[in-house]
């Protein structure tokens, strides 16, 4: 405070005027001119060496330099003390409001810690207060709660005993309209439901039967077309005095145009002849069965089996012939007294027996008979098989007129048994 007073006081004196001073009585010198400027040191230093001027001339002008510099340095002074009062004032501030801060600051955290602590003590005893209210809120809340339920119940009871009397009332009044509509409905969706049923299943079995007439008509056809070409197939005799005599025999088999009647003959050319055809009709088979299934059949598979037993005799009364080794019976000579037609007859019945295999054999069994037959093999055989079995189930089902002949020839059948003989023409 008293620096900056000084300062003031010492920066408030008046600005001193500083005269030169001129050395009177020199007549060469521009100091003796009044009126005129006084010279600067630089032109009297220029006067003094030109030697138009005395050296006493500088002195005037060295002074007033001097004077100048003391005046530029008394102002730095000045300006450095004032500079430092000012930097000391700056610094003296700061600290005073560095300290009025930090009493400010402690002032308020004083402040704020008693706040607080006012504030949880206030809360504290808010917290008790409201804990008490609350208790008492809930217990009248659950006793409220408890009165509700209670009257809500009792609501519900009596409710539910007046709605059950009125629905029961109501169901007693619609209850019979209801049940017929119901009824109604019930019917109309599974009438719908059943006439779509049937649509479909209709469309189906249509359909179904469409493509299977296609297919069966075209197995028919096969199976008409190849049974009406015939083939050759190898036929047992049923009748003969023995069993060789029964051996099978080639035959030329087919089936008539309309699919009526099964024939064969000896050959392919004499099925034209009338005497040495034989038929049975269609309407009576009842079967066809593939391998060795007829008595007949396994007798002569047993004969071809046993063919090369060397053991093996055939006995003619009193005399007996052997198939064995070198050596024979010891009864008379193998043909003895036989010749003739007889001759013959025994050189048939002495044949070697044919094999039977059972994948080439099949039967057809009519009413009255039945018809043994091997095929040249199995794929023949299978043939034959497919062919009639397709005839026989599906003949009458695509031919009315042939369905109708072959009831009426099976209804006459007992009558035709002279067409039904078996006895084989040589």
């Amino acid at each position: 405070m008293t620096t900056s007073l000084f300062l003031e006081r010492e920066n408030s004196e008046p600005n001193v005027v500083l005269e030169p001073l001129y050395q009177r009585g020199c007549k060469i010198t521009l100091g003796a001119k009044s009126g005129l400027r006084p010279p600067t040191f630089h032109e009297a230093r220029t006067l003094v060496n030109a030697k138009r001027a005395s050296h006493r001339i500088i002195a005037p002008a060295a002074a007033l330099e001097i004077q100048l510099a003391w005046r530029e340095f008394k102002v730095r002074v000045t300006a450095k003390r004032a500079t430092a009062a000012t930097t000391v004032q700056g610094a003296f501030s700061r600290h005073m409001a560095k300290l009025a801060r930090r009493q400010l600051e402690s002032e308020r955290q004083a402040a704020t810690t008693l706040q607080g602590t006012w504030r949880r003590h206030t809360a504290q005893q808010q917290l008790k207060t409201n804990q008490k209210a609350a208790s008492t809120i809930a217990s009248a809340f659950r006793c409220l709660v408890s009165r509700r339920r209670a009257a809500s119940a009792i609501s519900a009871v009596w409710r539910g005993f007046v709605e059950r009397r009125l629905f029961a009332k109501l169901l007693h009044n619609v209850l019979p309209a209801l049940t017929l509509l119901q009824a109604a409905a019930r019917g109309l969706i599974a009438r719908r439901r059943l006439r779509a049923s049937l649509i479909a299943i209709q469309l189906i079995q249509t359909t179904w039967r469409r493509v299977s007439d296609m297919v069966l008509r075209r197995r028919l056809a096969r199976a008409a077309d190849a049974l009406r070409k015939g083939g050759n197939l190898g036929k047992y005799r049923k009748h003969g005095a023995i069993t060789a005599a029964r051996e099978r025999h080639a035959k030329f088999v087919w089936v008539s145009d309309d699919l009526q009647r099964l024939h064969w003959a000896p050959s392919a050319e004499q099925r034209d002849d009338p005497s040495v055809v034989r038929t049975v009709p269609m309407a009576g088979v009842t079967a066809v069965v593939d391998g060795v299934k007829t008595r007949l059949m396994k007798k002569m598979e047993k004969r071809a089996t046993a063919a090369y037993d060397p053991l093996r005799t055939l006995s003619f009364g009193k005399r007996a012939i052997s198939f064995g080794g070198a050596k024979q019976s010891a009864a008379a000579p193998a043909f003895g007294p036989l010749g003739g037609a007889s001759f013959g007859r025994t050189l048939s019945v002495l044949k070697k027996p044919l094999s039977l295999d059972e994948s080439c054999a099949f039967s057809v069994f009519c009413g009255q008979r039945v018809l043994d037959f091997v095929a040249e093999d199995k794929a023949t055989r299978d043939r034959w098989l497919r062919d009639l079995t397709c005839v026989l189930r599906y003949a009458h089902h695509f031919d009315l007129a042939a369905a109708k002949l072959s009831v009426q020839k099976l209804a006459a059948a007992p009558a035709e048994g002279s067409s039904e003989s078996d006895e084989e023409h040589a």
